[in-house]
């Protein structure tokens, strides 16, 4: 500090390991009726994400959902977040269920445990928003509104 005292910084802790979920979603396909064009070269943004929040560098456990409708990337943060009122019987689609099975298998939801929760959405998109593949507009606001009261992640960093 300025008056020669020392200021201590404060840190989260990060002791787990994983540290916690790294979402990345990545929409790279869009519907031929949306007109938005192929994400050419989203796949070495995937790859560099991967590697990144990985175990051999972050350390996070690094679920990618990829070629999601605005809908699903919606269902997808209520499902990680273990919002209230997600059930099985909710999902509408057979593409829905599979979102459910891909977040749901091998430990991919928001645990205790966890010291910090990373989300990367890779898509077209305007102020505020992110396309779907069907061009379905997910707010970005909905990130917080659900990891908000999620509380496995009470006091804890969430990253957007």
């Amino acid at each position: 500090s300025s008056d020669g005292g020392s200021t201590k910084l404060k840190a989260y802790k990060m002791m787990t390991s994983p540290h916690g979920i790294a979402l990345v979603i990545s929409n790279i396909k869009f519907d031929k009726v949306c007109g938005l064009p192929y994400r050419a070269g989203a796949h070495v943004d995937e790859k560099s994400l991967q590697e990144l929040f990985g175990p051999d560098c972050l350390n996070y456990k690094v679920v990618l959902l990829k070629n999601l409708t605005g809908e699903q990337i919606d269902l997808a943060f209520r499902l990680v977040s273990g919002h209230e009122g997600m059930t099985y019987a909710a999902l509408d689609t057979e593409a829905d269920r599979e979102v459910l099975e891909d977040l749901s298998s091998s430990g991919n939801l928001i645990a205790a445990s966890h010291d910090s929760f990373v989300c990367c959405l890779l898509s077209h998109g305007t102020l505020g928003v992110v396309y779907g593949t069907d061009k379905g507009k997910f707010a970005l606001q909905n990130i917080y509104n659900y990891l908000g009261p999620c509380k496995h992640l009470a006091g804890k960093p969430k990253m957007a």
